[in-house]
């Protein structure tokens, strides 16, 4: 199954094999062919989302998890606590037990969340980059698509401008929804 970048690297191709159009700097190419490419990374964009999407639900999970956990564990050392009360040196001991278990588990759980939300803040910047990358790549082949269509069909200018603020709207929406998610995990 192709990525997007795989299919960027196909419109890539497809321009390099293209028939040269002599003292014009042109290049005749298969519509079809490059509509079909188009057309897949249209369908790859929402999985892309999603993906990231999931990232950052299996990171609220992990918080989730680590909160429960620290709360099992908080819970336990007030059990414990509880049955030693009794005898006033156990008491004192318990004390500093269930201090030192607390503070574990406040760590631990900090710990967990910290690298949750390191590990969603980089794998949604990772995704942040790609949308970048990937939508300066779109527009490029875009602009040069239009010169393109302009020397070998008869398509106006119009739909393919239509085409362009379609996708740049398609990549502006995306790159959106990772900043905010990124600015949640963040706390801002």
């Amino acid at each position: 199954m192709k990525g997007i970048l795989d299919l960027l690297d196909e419109i890539e191709d497809i321009l390099e094999q293209g028939s040269n159009m002599p003292f014009t700097g042109k290049v005749m190419i298969n519509k079809e062919e490059m509509l079909e490419v188009v057309t897949d990374i249209r369908l790859k964009l929402p999985g892309e989302v999603k993906q990231s999407k999931w990232v950052v639900e299996e990171r609220n999970k992990i918080i989730v998890d680590a909160q429960k956990e620290a709360d099992a564990i908080v819970k336990n050392s007030g059990t414990i606590v509880n049955k030693l009360v009794d005898d006033h040196e156990i008491t004192k001991l318990a004390k500093e037990s269930a201090e030192k278990i607390m503070a574990e588990a406040r760590y631990t759980a900090k710990e967990m969340r910290l690298g949750a939300l390191e590990y969603a803040d980089e794998v949604l910047g990772l995704m942040e980059n790609m949308m970048r990358e990937s939508m300066e790549a779109a527009n490029k082949q875009s602009e040069e698509l239009i010169g393109i269509v302009e020397n070998v069909t008869n398509m106006s200018k119009e739909s393919v401008f239509k085409q362009v603020e379609k996708n740049q709207k398609v990549f502006n929406d995306n790159l959106e929804i990772i900043y905010e998610n990124r600015q949640k995990l963040r706390g801002k």
